[in-house]
């Protein structure tokens, strides 16, 4: 294997030399995978070597599913293999990182409608209700800022125009790695990077419907149909369709949701498949909350007491969020492993917004003293992304390894316009909320416009160093680009080139069942954010350090991890105020969080899943402050399930339990008063009941024990967690 090993000598050698880098993987693919006649003599020469050589393989429907760690249909609480990380099809015990999966039966069991609420299920990672239409998602105490979907880069936009909000209906799993994952995406940012995967055409048919009824009005329609549409199989389809609409808990707040995904897959080959399809999401608020939700303190420094359905949003207010993603993928299978994989995505965004910001604190006495800051806009977004990537395994040396090359890019534009107000009503006094409708003007009268293209080439691979150690390495090369105008005149541009950004870690197999880990990564994240002089933030920069004990259990029914971490970057930014109704940042130099989490998720028993981790975190900047207070130090979360089945009809129990420790922002009062929201549990309950063999019946009840408290500190406000809850659904599988 003569020319094979040259071109990899080639990659160890420059592996961390920039572009360098990427033009010796593309010759060691060449060498690898290409079907000439050199590489037959290559194996020739590799068979009479006592080189181990690879032989050629057999695709099905079953290990093409576990390739791609598909969770539906296995009733598990954990995955077999995840790409998030590094590219390559690592099963989580051979990931030098922390990672997490909520998997299809994770979502139906505890009714995760949305990805903010499945991620509140999630180790690690709090979510941050901020306003009734936005959410902050943070892991190890830093925001989570990039979202992927089925691997290509969808930019979170702080969680408006993001999918933080999406319905879940149409996702098989949410993957998280948490720690810097910049590999993939570009940037990498040290909190978390969430991949959102698609369900894909089954090869047998399969179809479910399901209605449902919940507190507050809540009512929901779902279809999933999927199965061959050709008598050979070679062409699939698969359609989910969903419409909710419900009130809430919060005065005035009404919402409808409109979900439409179809995708089709034909094989062009025995190994080549194309897949294309459409993703649409409609979300409607009307009553919708915009910057503090609940005041905390009195203009007399006083905490205040509100009820949980105390809202500063109004019978006006709305926010609509509209978006359609086209998308498409070629798959081809080489033989020896190999694959390479074309994705090509155009999202469009369309997104509108009437509503009020309302700042100050009030009297104690008579309710009156906010000031209001009324705001309608309307978003235009467009983002572009491809990626194009081959993998595969390789022999050097007498082993067999695993490498990854690729390239990706994204274009996002974002036109925003404001609305200004015609008239400006006084707000009145809180205590008999009903803030006037005010007048806009139809024509808009700001206008910024911004647009952000990233691109970057990378590798990884996994070599086996012995029987027992293995290395995991890779490289990415970034370009960064930003342009922005203000009321149509070019007043921004920034740009980084050849950024290079490593990724390496170490595998020690203690046994079959044990392995000890070590991970290291570069933190880059270019940020939009600007301080209240309006400029934009330096990027945020740093290191990651990850190491710690997994565990594959039950023949990888059962996996199971405990870590250690460490994140040191500089320019983090912190919410400071708001300039004419956009919230400003301040940088903050050398942050450093450190702590450990605990997790475990799968089969413990037969019949028994379980989801569970443990983490504890510490901030402090450069002065030995703390840092990051407004996200908890230590939370729990523990969900799972069990079999009680005895008989013709199956019925399932489980629970849920959240907690998380005391957060607490400072200055959050007219007299620097902070804010405090001590330790909180909340546990919730599932039952499930097959009534006959199609029919099955569902009761989730939620914050059982019904505890009041706030989910979260923004500005000078809070939000209140959602009251118990219950949910009942009648599905029906054909």
């Amino acid at each position: 294997m003569s020319e094979a090993r040259t071109s990899v000598g080639h990659f160890v050698c420059y592996s961390f030399t920039g572009r360098l880098l990427v033009l010796h993987v593309s010759l060691a693919i060449a060498g690898l995978a290409a079907p000439t006649v050199q590489a037959e003599e290559a194996l020739a020469t590799a068979q009479q070597a006592d080189v181990k050589a690879l032989a050629p393989m057999t695709i099905t429907a079953q290990n093409r599913a576990a390739d791609e760690g598909v969770t539906e249909g296995t009733g598990s609480y954990t995955s077999t293999s995840m790409r998030s990380a590094t590219g390559l099809g690592l099963a989580p015990r051979e990931t030098p990182q922390s990672v997490a999966v909520i998997t299809r039966q994770q979502m139906d069991d505890f009714a995760l409608g949305d990805v903010s609420t499945a991620l509140s299920y999630t180790t690690g990672i709090s979510v941050n209700q901020a306003e009734t239409d936005r959410v902050f998602p943070t892991a190890r105490g830093f925001a989570i800022t990039h979202v992927q979907i089925d691997g290509t880069p969808i930019e979170a936009q702080s969680s408006v125009e993001g999918d933080f909000l999406a319905d879940t209906a149409i996702y098989d799993r949410v993957e998280i790695v948490r720690g810097a994952a910049g590999l993939l995406s570009g940037a990498g940012n040290p909190s978390a990077a969430i991949n959102l995967v698609r369900k894909r055409p089954t090869r047998t048919f399969q179809a479910s419907t399901s209605l449902s009824a919940g507190s507050w009005d809540k009512y929901r329609a779902e279809t999933d149909v999927s199965g061959p549409l050709s008598e050979n199989g070679r062409l699939r389809g698969r359609l989910v369709a969903a419409y909710q609409d419900n009130k809430s808990y919060l005065d005035f707040l009404d919402q409808q949701r409109k979900v439409l995904y179809a995708i089709g897959e034909l094989d062009l080959t025995d190994n080549t498949t194309l897949s294309a399809g459409f993703d649409y999401q409609h979300l409607v608020s009307d009553g919708t909350t915009y910057g503090e939700p609940v005041p905390l303190f009195f203009s007399n420094g006083q905490r205040t007491d509100f009820s949980r359905s105390t809202t500063t949003g109004t019978d006006w207010t709305v926010w609509d969020k509209e978006r359609s993603i086209y998308f498409a993928d070629l798959l081809h299978r080489f033989s020896h492993g190999w694959s390479a994989k074309l994705s090509v995505s155009h999202l469009q965004g369309d997104y509108f917004g009437r509503l009020q910001y309302l700042s100050g604190y009030i009297d104690q006495d008579s309710g009156t003293g906010f000031n209001s800051s009324l705001n309608s806009f309307s978003v235009d977004r467009r983002q572009t992304g491809i990626n194009l990537f081959a993998s595969g395994p390789f022999a050097l040396l007498g082993r067999e390894h695993e490498l990854i090359v690729g390239w990706n890019r994204a274009r996002e534009t974002n036109d925003r316009q404001w609305y200004d107000p015609l008239t400006n009503p006084d707000p009145g006094s809180f205590y008999n909320w009903n803030y006037p409708r005010p007048v806009f003007n139809d024509q808009a009268s700001r206008f910024r416009k911004a647009t952000t293209d990233q691109s970057g080439y990378y590798s990884a691979a996994r070599l086996s160093i012995s029987d027992a150690l293995s290395l995991v390495a890779g490289v990415r090369v970034s370009d960064w680009k930003r342009e922005e105008w203000v009321n149509k005149q070019k007043t921004d541009e920034y740009q980084h080139s050849d950024e290079i950004s490593p990724y390496g870690g170490l595998i020690l197999d203690i046994n079959q069942t044990y392995s000890l880990y070590a991970g290291y990564s570069r933190i880059f994240n270019p940020q939009s954010n600007r301080d209240v002089s309006n400029r934009v933030l330096a990027p945020i920069e740093g290191t990651s350090y990850d190491a710690g004990i997994k565990a594959a259990f039950l023949a990888d029914r059962l996996n199971a991890a405990l870590s250690v971490f460490r994140i040191e970057q500089d320019n983090v930014a912190e919410p400071d105020r708001m300039v004419d109704g956009e919230q400003r940042y301040r940088p903050r130099a050398g942050v450093v969080s450190k702590g450990f989490e605990a997790e475990i998720s799968g089969e413990v028993a037969p019949g028994a899943q379980l989801y569970a981790g443990y983490t504890h975190r510490k901030a402090e900047d450069a002065q030995g402050q703390a840092a990051l207070t407004y996200d908890p130090e230590n939370m729990l979360r523990l969900s799972g399930t069990y079999d009680l089945s005895g008989g013709a009809r199956r019925t399932v129990a489980g629970a849920a339990v959240r907690w998380q420790g005391d957060i607490y922002k400072e200055n959050s009062g007219p007299n620097g008063e902070t804010a405090r929201q001590g330790s909180y549990l909340v546990i919730d309950l599932m039952a499930r009941q097959q009534l006959s063999p199609g029919l099955t019946a569902s009761l989730n009840i939620n914050n059982l024990l019904d505890r009041t408290y706030y989910s979260t500190f923004i500005y000078n406000g809070g939000f209140y967690g959602t009251p118990r809850s219950a949910e009942l659904k009648l599905q029906y599988a054909f």
